[in-house]
């Protein structure tokens, strides 16, 4: 069955399907074939046997009334009564001679032509009878024209009657024939039928079975498969090879889950640090594969620019180290520095205060001063001057101290 798994679904479908379609075909044409022959055994049997039998059945009846007529026209005394019997038994022979020409065109068989043929001739006996009765009649000998009927007559009018009964009999015979044959091609159609029937049903089924195989089972390995890789699984096989849509599918599957095996090798080398995977891409159209690249290209960059500043960083650490290095120098001169500056101010907060008493003494000795002047009124000049002088000199080598310690913290401050 490989040249037909090869085959196209549409061409698996129409083979089917024609197959399905040439069964049912045979199993229409030979029902037609059975109906047909039903329908001519019928058609024989309403349009040939049953019409006789009705016609000749009308035969025997108007041979009844015929002879009805007969023996009433013989029997009546008044003209106008027999006119009306005469009439009447005339209409009755033109229905028997109407009735007989139709059953001669319904009769086939050459038994049923010899059987009417047989019919004409005790009617034409019968007949002859009846003419010869009237013209006994007619020259006023009533009575034997009346047993002249009934003997002659009956024998006529029965031998008719025998060869009527005969052919009915022979169509009834046919008809029962035609009914039997008609039950066992019913019999015969209804069993082949339904047989065919079966045969096509099952053929169908198991056809659409196997269509529905070939084609549906290959699709759900494929749709587990899509699924599971939807999923991230790319370790998925499609095993299904053929040349039709199917195997074109399965086909476009399996470059899929390489594409997606190529894709997640190569997201699993960018994960381990090799930034130099590539991905080549299929189209124009596969953005993914681009779009992979450039994010590579764009980490090759990034890692490009964080060595560069790696390297700047550390030429600025090792500037911002030896800048360190030199503040702490220049700190702990700062902090010598400010110690003089702290001993010197401390030295001169001394001398400050050295100051505030040698003026407080002179604050003293001067009013004592005043004091002994308003007591003596007879003190020298030269003790006076003796006692300004002593004073001032003091204060002043005060000041000029201050006054030069000062300007050497000046000059320290304006050093640093």
């Amino acid at each position: 069955m490989k040249w037909f798994l090869n085959f196209s679904i549409g061409k698996k479908l129409t083979i089917s399907f024609s197959a399905l379609m040439i069964i049912v075909l045979g199993v229409f044409s030979f029902s037609v074939v059975q109906f047909a022959r039903l329908n001519d055994v019928t058609n024989e049997i309403t349009s040939d046997s049953l019409p006789t039998i009705s016609k000749m059945g009308d035969v025997r009846t108007d041979m009844v009334h015929l002879r009805k007529y007969e023996l009433a026209y013989l029997m009546a005394d008044k003209p106008e009564q027999k006119a009306a019997r005469l009439k009447s038994s005339e209409s009755a022979l033109t229905r028997i001679e109407g009735n007989l020409a139709e059953v001669g065109k319904l009769s086939t068989s050459d038994e049923e032509q010899r059987t009417l043929q047989n019919i004409r001739t005790a009617l034409n006996a019968y007949l002859e009878t009846r003419n010869h009765a009237f013209e006994l009649d007619q020259k006023g000998t009533q009575k034997e024209a009346i047993a002249f009927t009934i003997d002659a007559g009956l024998a006529a009018s029965n031998k008719m009657s025998e060869a009527a009964d005969e052919l009915i009999a022979f169509n009834h015979k046919q008809t029962e024939q035609l009914t039997q044959e008609s039950k066992r091609t019913y019999a015969s159609s209804r069993n082949l039928v339904i047989g065919l029937g079966a045969a096509a049903a099952f053929f169908g089924i198991a056809v659409s079975l196997f269509v529905t195989r070939i084609i549906a089972r290959p699709l759900r390995a494929m749709q587990i498969a899509a699924e599971k890789l939807a999923a991230g699984d790319t370790g998925q096989k499609i095993t299904h090879e053929s040349k039709d849509e199917v195997g074109s599918l399965a086909q476009s599957l399996r470059q899929v889950i390489d594409y997606n095996r190529t894709i997640a090798a190569a997201c699993e080398a960018l994960g381990r640090g090799d930034v130099t995977v590539n991905v080549e891409p299929k189209s124009d159209q596969d953005l993914l594969a681009k779009n992979f690249s450039h994010a590579v290209s764009a980490i090759r960059d990034t890692i490009r620019e964080m060595a560069e500043g790696s390297a700047n960083l550390a030429a600025a650490s090792e500037e911002l180290s030896a800048t360190s290095s030199q503040m702490s120098a220049n700190a702990e001169e700062t902090a010598a520095q400010s110690g003089a500056v702290s001993s010197a101010a401390e030295e001169i907060s001394a001398n400050v205060q050295t100051v505030v008493s040698g003026a407080e003494q002179m604050s003293a000795s001067s009013q004592s001063g005043g004091q002994r002047r308003q007591g003596c009124h007879c003190s020298q000049p030269e003790s006076r001057q003796t006692e300004r002088e002593q004073p001032g000199d003091w204060p002043g080598h005060q000041g000029n101290y201050l006054h030069r310690r000062t300007d050497s913290l000046a000059r320290s401050k304006r050093h640093h």
